[in-house]
């Protein structure tokens, strides 16, 4: 399940993800600064961003299941 991309754009791995969170990282703005999530569709970002339903898995969802945020 790592290996499910969050930035298709971008090649960024839901594991990326999960170890920038485990590092510290507890809001999307923190995870931009260490991944180059978001950059360039914006989709992975929210869900509010992904109107056509595409992508698995939202950071702004992710944090929110995982850190209560």
């Amino acid at each position: 399940m790592e290996d499910i991309l969050v930035c298709e754009c971008k090649n960024i791995s839901l594991k990326d993800v999960l170890e920038c969170i485990n590092n510290g990282c507890d809001s999307v703005e923190e995870i931009q600064k260490e991944l180059p999530v978001g950059q360039v569709c914006s989709m992975c970002l929210s869900s509010k961003n992904d109107l056509q339903g595409e992508k698995p898995i939202h950071l702004d969802k992710l944090l929110k299941s995982i850190k209560g945020k």
